[in-house]
C-alpha cells in the first residue's frame, strides 16, 4: 500500500524512493534478509498485477536498513532490579542512516540543479541550490498532508490484495448503484406526470367553486403527496439494490470486506432531492398555468358584475395588486437558499466519489479527489478566495450576462475578453498557484498549464453546465461524475507533462472550482427561473387587465353612442311631432 501511495502522489523533480527500516534486529546478517527481499518482491509482484508496474527498480537491498534495538535491559543482581538503558550502537546507527538519507536527497538536488544550469554559471547554480532546499522542505510537508487528507482513498486499505478485492466490490456497487438509479429516474418520472395530471384535473374541477385559489397552497400539498410515494419507491429500490450487491457478492473472499452497503443506500437516497425538485417544478409550472385561467375568470366576473368605467377600473387594479403579491408569495416557496444548494450538492459529490475505485494509473482523477464536508468546503473557497475572485468568478459573471441578454455561449470558446486578464501577464507568485508545481525553475511550462486550467478546463466545465437545467440537474449523481469525468478527460487529452505538477493540489483545486462553479450558477439557474416564472405569469395577468380596460373603454363608448343616439332620435321625434 505504501507503493500504491507513492505511485498516486510521485509529482517531484527528484525520484522518491522506498526505504524499509526494521528496527531491534539481533541478526544483522544481510544475505539472510536477501532471500526474503526476492519472496517480497515475488509476492508484491503476484498480489499487485492489477498496477501493471514493474517494481525492479522500488525494492533494492540497499534500500533495506537493519536497526539494532534503541534499548537494552538487564537485571541487577545487587539491588534485585531490571534496568534499561539507551544503546550507544542504536544512536551511531541512526545517525548513519541519516547521513545517508541526507546524502541521497543532496545527490538528486544537484544533479536536478546541474541539469537545468550548467557548473560554470556559478550565480545561477547557487541561487538555485540555495532555494532548493526550502522548496524541499516544503515539498515533503506537502506530501505528508496529501497522504494525510487523501489517506481515506490511498490507505484506506491494509494491502493490494484488500485494495483489488475492495475494487471489485466497488465496481459491483457501482453497477447496482448506477442501474437502480436509472430504473428510479424512469419511475420517478413517470410517477410525477402521474401525479401532476391527477391533481392537476382535481384544481380545475374546482376552479369555479374555489374562493382562494392560492397555487403554493396546491404546491404544498401535491409535493406533501407526492414526497411521500417517491419515499416509498426508494425505499423498494434502495432494498432491491441491496439483495442484488449480497447476490452478487457469494464468493468467501468478500465475507469480511462488504463493506458498501452504506454507500448503495445513501447514493439511491440522494436521486430523492433530484426527483423531489423535478416534482416541485412541475408542480409550480401547473399551479401557475392554472392559477391563469382562475384569474381571467375572477378578473372577467369583475366586469360583468360592474358596469362603470372609473368603479370597474379601481375594482380590477385593486384586485391585480393583490393577486400580483399572492404570486409572488407563492414563488418564494420555489427558493433555495445557497446553503441549502451547496450542501446538497456536496452529499451528491461524496457519494459519486465513494463508488469510484481506487484506479491503478497514477494520474486518474478519481484517486485524489478530497472528501469535503460543508465546512472543509468553505474552509478551501476562503483559502482560494482571492485567485476564484480573479479568474473562476469571471466565468460565473459571463453566464449572468449571457442568461439576461439570451446569448448562447459558443464551445470551447476562449475565455479571454476585455475584461479578462491573461494568466500569462501575472507573474507566478501573483496567481497563488505555485502549490500546483513541483519544478519551480520551469516558468514557461507553469505558465501553460496555468493558461490551460483557466482558459480551457474552466471553460468546458463552464460551457457543460450552461446547457444543463441546474435547477433540476445539480441534485443528479450523473452531473457530478460527468464533471469529473471531465477534469480527467481535459488533464490527459492535452498531453500536460505531470513532471512539473503535484497533482494532489491541482485536482483538490479544481474540484473546489468545479463545485463553486456549480453551486454559483445552479444559484443563478433558480433565480433566473423564478423570474422567469413571475415575469410570465405577472406578463399574462397584466395583458388580461389591459385587454378588460381595453373591452370597457369599448362598451362605455358604445353605451355613450347609444344615448347620444337615443337623444337624437328622440328630438328628431318630438319636432317631427310638433309639425
Amino acid at each position: 500500500m505504501s507503493l500504491y501511495a507513492k505511485i498516486q502522489i510521485q509529482s517531484s523533480p527528484f525520484k522518491p524512493q522506498l526505504l524499509f527500516v526494521l528496527r531491534d534486529q539481533t541478526q544483522r546478517d544481510m544475505k539472510i534478509f536477501q532471500q526474503q527481499l526476492n519472496r517480497l518482491k515475488d509476492n508484491i509482484q503476484t498480489n499487485g498485477q492489477f498496477l501493471q508496474m514493474s517494481i525492479d527498480d522500488e525494492l533494492e537491498m540497499k534500500h533495506i536498513v537493519l536497526m539494532p534495538g534503541a534499548f537494552t535491559e538487564d537485571t541487577n543482581r545487587d539491588y534485585g532490579i531490571v534496568q534499561k538503558w539507551r544503546t550507544e550502537t542504536f544512536s551511531i546507527e541512526i545517525n548513519k542512516l541519516r547521513m545517508n538519507v541526507f546524502q541521497n536527497l543532496e545527490e538528486q538536488m544537484n544533479e536536478t540543479v546541474n541539469m537545468t544550469f550548467p557548473p560554470r554559471n556559478s550565480s545561477n547554480f547557487m541561487n538555485l541550490r540555495k532555494n532548493f532546499g526550502v522548496y524541499l522542505y516544503s515539498k515533503l510537508t506537502t506530501n505528508w498532508k496529501s497522504i494525510d487528507d487523501l489517506g481515506e482513498g490511498l490507505l484506506r486499505c491494509q494491502s493490494l490484495y484488500e485494495l483489488s478485492v475492495q475494487n471489485e466490490l466497488k465496481s459491483i456497487a457501482a453497477s447496482i448503484i448506477v442501474e437502480r438509479q436509472n430504473q428510479l429516474q424512469r419511475i420517478g418520472s413517470d410517477l410525477i406526470e402521474k401525479l401532476i395530471k391527477t391533481n392537476d384535473q382535481l384544481m380545475h374541477t374546482n376552479l369555479n367553486t374555489s374562493k382562494n385559489l392560492q397555487p403554493h397552497v396546491w404546491l404544498q400539498q401535491i409535493v406533501i403527496k407526492g414526497s411521500t410515494e417517491l419515499s416509498k419507491i426508494i425505499d423498494e429500490q434502495s432494498e432491491d439494490a441491496l439483495k442484488d450487491y449480497e447476490e452478487q457478492t457469494q464468493h468467501s473472499y468478500f465475507k469480511y470486506m462488504k463493506n458498501h452497503e452504506k454507500t448503495i443506500k445513501s447514493s439511491i437516497k440522494n436521486m430523492q432531492q433530484y426527483l423531489y425538485e423535478q416534482l416541485e417544478m412541475r408542480a409550480l409550472e401547473t399551479a401557475l398555468k392554472t392559477r391563469q385561467d382562475y384569474y381571467r375568470r375572477e378578473l372577467l366576473n369583475i366586469k360583468i358584475t360592474i358596469k362603470t368605467l372609473d368603479e370597474f377600473s379601481m375594482r380590477l387594479n385593486q384586485r391585480v395588486q393583490e393577486l400580483t403579491n399572492e404570486i409572488t408569495d407563492s414563488l418564494q416557496a420555489y427558493k433555495r437558499s445557497k446553503e441549502t444548494i451547496t450542501r446538497s450538492i456536496l452529499d451528491v459529490y461524496k457519494n459519486v466519489i465513494r463508488t469510484k475505485n481506487e484506479n491503478k494509473h497514477r494520474n486518474s482523477t478519481y484517486n485524489l479527489c478530497p472528501p469535503l464536508d460543508y465546512n472543509k468546503y468553505i474552509e478551501i473557497v476562503q483559502e482560494l478566495d482571492v485567485i476564484i475572485n480573479k479568474y473562476v468568478n469571471k466565468y460565473i459573471e459571463q453566464s449572468r450576462r449571457d442568461n439576461s441578454s439570451l446569448v448562447t455561449i459558443s464551445p470551447r470558446s476562449p475565455f479571454m475578453t476585455s475584461m479578462n486578464i491573461s494568466p500569462f501577464a501575472v507573474p507566478l507568485e501573483g496567481q497563488n498557484v505555485v502549490h500546483w508545481f513541483n519544478n519551480f525553475n520551469e516558468p514557461r511550462k507553469n505558465q501553460q498549464t496555468i493558461h490551460f486550467i483557466f482558459s480551457v478546463l474552466l471553460n468546458r466545465i463552464s460551457d457543460r453546465l450552461d446547457i444543463s437545467p441546474l435547477h433540476l440537474a445539480y441534485s443528479d449523481p450523473k452531473m457530478i461524475d460527468e464533471l469529473i469525468e471531465i477534469i480527467d478527460y481535459e488533464l490527459h487529452s492535452t498531453k500536460l507533462d505531470f513532471s512539473h505538477i503535484y497533482r494532489p493540489a491541482l485536482i483538490r483545486d479544481l474540484i473546489i472550482f468545479t463545485l463553486h462553479i456549480l453551486v454559483e450558477k445552479t444559484n443563478q439557474r433558480f433565480e433566473l427561473k423564478l423570474n422567469q416564472l413571475l415575469t410570465e405569469t405577472l406578463s399574462d395577468l397584466n395583458q388580461v387587465k389591459e385587454n378588460l380596460l381595453e373591452q370597457m373603454n369599448k362598451d362605455e363608448k358604445v353605451i355613450n353612442q347609444a344615448k347620444i343616439f337615443r337623444r337624437i332620435i328622440g328630438k328628431e321625434i318630438i319636432h317631427e311631432l310638433r309639425r
